[in-house]
């Protein structure tokens, strides 16, 4: 929504564009004729007629430069905020979680990359709408549908990489169960004979809770999908402006909490990982004293063998 600030200033800057020729035309039709000489003849009136067209084509040249430069600069100023964003993105990546991004608007990009005439330019109101404001409304919608793609991409960026990093934290949790699974079921004959209550009852809490986890990846990894399909199938036009700028704000509600999601299951990962260091450390504990309580026997079967000893 902060883009959207954008369109007053270049609403106006194109209007005045405009509104230069439409004065000038209209200066040169209201003074040309006090230039025309008192005899009102057909010749005199074909030469200054001819005048008033060069004067109207003189003037429009001249005022040609300035509307070429404005749409350069209109340009000149999206490409640097979609540079912008793309290197603070990837500066983020590299340095702390992608989901603490922030969305930068234009006037948070540094004052040396700013294109000098875009530093001048400040939020006012709109001027009552014309004919020549009307014609120029088309190309600043494009202008504005384009920085709202913009947004859009870069906000699928970020859920496609919180996507494959809830898939790789999901991977490593079934890695983590297989692991665990394959050394509970080694030690599963010494459970039996040692009668290790507690540790199995720990061991069906824990895999409770990791197909809990599971299922709350998959939750999350379905609202991701959602969220893709809404950002490849939403259209942008000019008369659907107003609505993409609610969506493109309830789909960052939504990623919003996604990221909260997406901090509970770290959480919770990390109680698992806990979880699983008690329980292999106490796992290790029961086999200690088992071979200690084997030895013990060993020592008994020893002693009654040779009892003179």
């Amino acid at each position: 929504m902060s883009d959207l600030k954008l369109r007053p200033a270049l609403l106006e800057r194109r209007e005045g564009h405009e509104s230069n020729i439409a004065i000038t035309s209209s200066s040169s039709e209201l003074i040309s004729p006090s230039r025309r000489p008192a005899r009102n003849t057909g010749y005199d009136r074909l030469i200054s007629r001819e005048k008033d067209k060069r004067t109207l084509t003189e003037t429009s040249n001249k005022n040609e430069h300035p509307r070429k430069r404005a749409k350069l600069e209109i340009r000149a100023a999206l490409t640097q905020y979609t540079q912008a964003r793309f290197i603070a993105d990837q500066a983020a990546l590299e340095h702390s979680s992608i989901s603490s991004l922030p969305l930068l608007s234009l006037s948070e990009i540094p004052l040396a990359q700013q294109s000098p005439k875009k530093l001048s330019v400040k939020l006012r109101v709109p001027p009552a709408a014309t004919a020549t404001s009307q014609a120029a409304t088309p190309s600043n919608h494009q202008d504005l549908m384009r920085l709202e793609n913009d947004h859009l991409e870069v906000e699928k960026a970020r859920l496609q990489v919180d996507n494959d990093k809830f898939k790789a934290e999901n991977d490593r949790l079934k890695a983590a169960k297989t692991h665990l699974s394959d050394k509970v079921t080694s030690l599963s004959a010494e459970a039996i004979a040692l009668n290790i209550t507690g540790l199995t009852k720990d061991y069906q809490t824990l895999r409770d809770r990791t197909t809990e986890i599971e299922l709350q990846n998959r939750d999350l990894t379905s609202k991701n999908q959602t969220l893709e399909i809404q950002i490849k199938t939403a259209t942008i036009d000019k008369n659907r402006l107003a609505q993409v700028s609610v969506e493109n704000a309830r789909w960052r509600e939504q990623a919003s909490a996604s990221v909260k999601d997406k901090d509970d299951v770290i959480k919770e990962n990390d109680g698992l990982k806990k979880q699983i260091l008690k329980l292999d450390t106490e796992v290790k504990e029961e086999i200690k004293a088992f071979e200690e309580y084997k030895k013990r026997v060993r020592a008994l079967g020893n002693e009654f063998r040779d009892p003179g000893v």
